[in-house]
């Protein structure tokens, strides 16, 4: 066996891709602070793993159990996974983070192991290349906003099941299929998205192969159909439905603003992640990322007529076949997810338009796999000028995904602005509230709580409170501050946490606060002040007697 062989160099090179990945999710883990979203699971864990008696944001339980999380669209799986972790270390900026980026990196070998057999080494090796130091993945994986980690693990699953049943025609990978998409839902509703993607892309471009497969093991498959429905009205009725009607807001839909506003959130996705909304600055990288995916996918859709004239060509091998295939598969499924999201009124955010992570770049490199193995048997001069028109195409992505983690790692300093409910600050402000001597610690402004709450000593979570809500109404005049003042717990001194007014995230919570302030007359102290690195002002925290309340 030669010592450097063709195989164990792909291995090589993927575990030194693998440490690349492991270098930028862990550098600077605390960076930036842990987020309000990021940590919406932790409280319901805490009823396993602390106190069953803790208040949380749950939709639906079974006892202890969380099963809904609050807002309802968001299932328990994350809350449920983490709970042992949190119980074993506790609660921390390593047990929170680190979790979710090693399931993004078994997501990439995994995805790299499946599509290795399918794309041959040096593809497989460029996919794994993409997806290892994409920056928008792993800085979404870093602060697991959407959350991204297991949507993004159900995503994948979901595609290599579909293919593996078309491919193979065995049950068992359309009955996983099926699973991981109950799966997927129970963890996060938007994975609805995929479904239509999935089927609509199968349809088009799989639509004979997809019958013959399904008729291949026609009662398995057809059981795990009917399963599958069954289970799927159930939670359209009880569950989709009724959150959809209750999420549903007044606003107005122009189709074409909301097309030019998911585009452009779709673009800045690929281009920067959510750089903008983690820094609080704009982004200073390229915008040729989204451009070279939205150019892939069109380029996708195009060989979508000429699918059966590549099938039945002699010229074309197996292999020329399935890249065709796999190009104009993906190409579709990103059309529909775009479509999923303009149709949806909330969505708008990169923890939305991060669902195209993995996918653009199976897609580019199964279109550039397409080009190589159509000119391989041509001309020396022609297979010559392609190879290097490729391998030039490649490099382009690759040193534009380098630059984007570059400019993320720059950012990645306490001395940097970062926007408010990320701001490192809340761990100093967590330390301040561990000290406070208070029956109960309010959090007025949104975006707060989750996170002290989740930092705090075990057996001491029971002192917090979210009422932004409260002040929020409180702010617009909806009722008299002694309304207010009822919902409390607290039956000694209060501690009030706010933002200044102009780094509040609801500035009407501030207006809520101070009429509160004013009723308590003189029992306030003099606020302790919380400051990041660069000395801004981020949290200031009062307490109040009980009694000066009423």
């Amino acid at each position: 066996m030669e010592l450097f062989s063709a195989r164990r160099l792909d291995f090589v090179a993927v575990a030194f891709l693998s440490l690349i990945f492991l270098f930028i999710s862990l550098f600077r883990l605390g960076l930036p602070g842990v987020y309000y979203d990021e940590a919406l699971f932790i409280p319901p864990s805490a009823k396993l793993f602390d106190s069953c008696s803790l208040n949380a944001g749950i939709f639906f339980k079974i006892g202890c159990v969380p099963i809904i999380l609050q807002p309802p669209y968001i299932g328990s799986l994350k809350a449920l996974l983490y709970a042992p972790i949190f119980g074993a270390f506790g609660v921390g900026v390593v047990s929170i983070r680190l979790p979710g980026i090693l399931i993004l990196l078994a997501s990439n070998l995994t995805f790299w192991w499946f599509w290795r057999r399918r794309l041959g080494q040096g593809l497989a090796l460029l996919l794994f290349a993409l997806v290892s130091i994409d920056a928008a993945s792993i800085f979404h994986a870093r602060v697991d906003w959407g959350p991204y980690v297991l949507q993004n693990a159900c995503k994948l699953a979901l595609l290599c099941f579909v293919i593996a049943w078309l491919e193979t025609r065995t049950p068992r990978h359309f009955a996983l299929a099926c699973l991981i998409v109950f799966v997927g839902i129970f963890d996060k509703l938007n994975f609805l998205w995929l479904i239509p993607a999935v089927l609509l892309g199968v349809a088009l471009v799989y639509r004979g192969s997809a019958v013959e497969a399904f008729k291949a093991h026609l009662k398995l498959n057809s059981a795990a159909l009917l399963a599958s429905i069954l289970i799927g009205t159930v939670w359209l009725f009880r569950l989709i439905i009724p959150i959809a009607i209750a999420g549903t807001n007044s606003s107005p839909f122009v189709l074409s603003e909301q097309f030019a506003r998911i585009a452009a959130v779709v673009a800045g996705t690929l281009n920067a992640g959510a750089y903008p909304v983690l820094f609080g600055t704009p982004w200073p990288g390229s915008s040729w990322l989204s451009t070279i995916a939205f150019a892939s996918t069109f380029t996708g859709l195009a060989l979508l007529p000429f699918l059966g004239h590549i099938s039945r060509g002699s010229e074309n091998t197996r292999a020329t076949v399935r890249l065709v295939h796999y190009s104009a598969l993906l190409a579709v499924i990103n059309c529909v997810l775009f479509a999923c999201l303009v149709a949806t009124k909330e969505a708008g955010g990169p923890h939305h338009a991060i669902i195209f992570s993995h996918l653009w770049q199976l897609q580019f490199v199964a279109t550039v796999g397409f080009v190589v193995a159509t000119v391989r048997g041509r001309g020396p001069a022609l297979r010559a000028s392609a190879m290097t028109a490729c391998a030039a195409l490649c490099a382009v992505p690759l040193a534009l995904t380098g630059a984007s983690v570059r400019h993320h790692l720059n950012a990645l300093d306490p001395r940097h602005l970062f926007s408010p409910a990320f701001s490192p600050a809340i761990y100093d402000l967590a330390y301040v509230l561990d000290g406070l001597d208070a029956s109960e610690i309010v959090s007025v402004d949104w975006g707060i709580h989750n996170v002290v709450f989740s930092l705090a000593p075990k057996g001491r979570r029971d002192r917090y409170s979210d009422l932004w809500p409260t002040f929020n109404d409180l702010g617009q005049g909806r009722f008299p501050p002694a309304e207010a003042a009822k919902v409390l717990r607290g039956k000694d001194r209060i501690a009030f946490i706010i933002r200044p007014a102009e780094r509040a995230v609801f500035p009407n919570t501030i207006i809520g606060f101070e009429k509160i302030a004013k009723l308590s007359g003189d029992c306030a102290t003099q606020p302790q002040i919380v400051r990041d690195a660069t000395d801004r002002i981020q949290y200031l925290v009062y307490q109040v007697a009980r009694s000066c309340l009423g």
